[in-house]
């Protein structure tokens, strides 16, 4: 939330000068929706990542791992601050077909870290 701080100084012949500013505490996560694929199998052209914050996003992060989730395949990462709102897109071309697991999140300008979005998928070109 919004706060006021104010500080006082005051010299040795009391001359006195005060200083007021307001200042914003953000201990909120942003939120992240993975929009595009929504579950399972699908015929790809990409990923979608949506985020949202009130104070105003920094960045949208979206890794592709393997099936086992233990190799990092593809990363996608975009700056979108100051704004409320963002989306990601993240290309899923090269990709044979197999099963993949997406790990996406985002970051607000407060440094807080949204909880991840994990979603298996598998390509299928057929």
């Amino acid at each position: 939330g919004i706060h006021t701080l104010s500080a006082t100084t005051v010299d040795q012949v009391g001359n006195r000068s005060t200083i007021t500013r307001q200042v914003t505490v953000d201990n909120t996560r942003p939120q992240v929706t993975l929009t595009v694929p929504t579950s399972g199998e699908f015929n790809p052209t990409g990923i979608t990542l949506e985020g949202v914050d009130a104070f105003g996003l920094d960045r949208l992060t979206a890794n592709i791992y393997n099936e086992s989730n233990t190799t990092l395949i593809r990363s996608c990462s975009s700056f979108v601050s100051p704004a409320l709102t963002g989306t990601l897109n993240c290309s899923v071309a090269g990709l044979g077909e197999a099963t993949y697991t997406i790990r996406a999140n985002a970051r607000d300008r407060a440094g807080n870290i949204s909880t991840t979005v994990t979603l298996p998928f598998t390509i299928d070109t057929t």
